[in-house]
Protein backbone atom coordinates (compact mmCIF):
# COMPACT_ATOMS: atom_id res chain seq x y z
CA UNK A 1 0.00 0.00 0.00
CA UNK A 2 1.14 3.41 -1.03
CA UNK A 3 1.35 6.48 1.07
CA UNK A 4 -0.67 9.23 -0.07
CA UNK A 5 0.92 12.13 -2.04
CA UNK A 6 0.58 14.45 0.64
CA UNK A 7 2.82 12.58 3.05
CA UNK A 8 5.81 10.91 1.42
CA UNK A 9 8.94 11.83 2.41
CA UNK A 10 11.60 14.37 0.47
CA UNK A 11 13.80 11.66 -0.23
CA UNK A 12 11.06 9.63 -2.16
CA UNK A 13 9.94 12.77 -4.04
CA UNK A 14 11.17 14.09 -6.93
CA UNK A 15 14.22 16.25 -6.49
CA UNK A 16 12.45 19.61 -6.26
CA UNK A 17 14.03 23.19 -7.27
CA UNK A 18 15.57 25.04 -4.00
CA UNK A 19 13.49 27.59 -2.95
CA UNK A 20 16.53 29.27 -2.62
CA UNK A 21 19.65 30.29 -4.31
CA UNK A 22 23.30 30.64 -2.78
CA UNK A 23 26.09 32.78 -4.62
CA UNK A 24 27.32 29.60 -6.27
CA UNK A 25 23.80 28.50 -7.40
CA UNK A 26 23.47 32.45 -8.70
CA UNK A 27 26.42 32.55 -10.28
CA UNK A 28 25.95 28.91 -12.16
CA UNK A 29 22.70 30.31 -13.45
CA UNK A 30 23.96 34.01 -14.38
CA UNK A 31 27.14 32.11 -16.00
CA UNK A 32 29.62 34.63 -13.63
CA UNK A 33 31.99 34.55 -10.80
CA UNK A 34 30.78 33.99 -7.40
CA UNK A 35 32.96 37.25 -6.43
CA UNK A 36 30.97 38.57 -9.61
CA UNK A 37 27.19 38.16 -7.68
CA UNK A 38 28.81 39.54 -4.78
CA UNK A 39 30.10 42.70 -6.49
CA UNK A 40 26.34 42.65 -8.39
CA UNK A 41 24.71 42.90 -4.60
CA UNK A 42 27.03 45.08 -3.53
CA UNK A 43 26.35 47.40 -6.18
CA UNK A 44 22.39 46.89 -5.74
CA UNK A 45 22.12 45.16 -8.84
CA UNK A 46 20.50 41.91 -8.05
CA UNK A 47 17.29 41.82 -6.13
CA UNK A 48 16.96 42.14 -2.18
CA UNK A 49 18.70 39.55 -0.62
CA UNK A 50 17.99 37.05 2.83
CA UNK A 51 20.30 37.40 5.27
CA UNK A 52 20.16 33.65 7.82
CA UNK A 53 22.99 34.31 10.04
CA UNK A 54 25.91 34.72 7.70
CA UNK A 55 24.76 32.55 4.87
CA UNK A 56 23.14 34.93 2.26
CA UNK A 57 20.38 33.26 -0.28
CA UNK A 58 18.37 34.63 -2.86
CA UNK A 59 14.56 33.76 -3.00
CA UNK A 60 14.63 31.63 -6.71
CA UNK A 61 11.09 32.92 -7.29
CA UNK A 62 12.55 36.30 -6.85
CA UNK A 63 15.62 35.59 -8.91
CA UNK A 64 13.08 34.07 -11.95
CA UNK A 65 11.25 37.04 -11.98
CA UNK A 66 13.99 39.33 -12.10
CA UNK A 67 15.64 37.46 -14.84
CA UNK A 68 12.19 37.45 -17.01
CA UNK A 69 11.93 40.95 -16.19
CA UNK A 70 15.58 41.58 -17.73
CA UNK A 71 14.76 39.63 -20.77
CA UNK A 72 11.57 41.41 -21.64
CA UNK A 73 13.32 44.74 -21.00
CA UNK A 74 16.53 43.34 -23.42
CA UNK A 75 14.18 43.58 -26.53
Amino acid sequence: MSAPDHLESPQSAPAAEALTLDAHDLAALLKCSVRSVYRMRDRRELPAHLKLGRLVRWPRKVIDEWLAGRATAAR
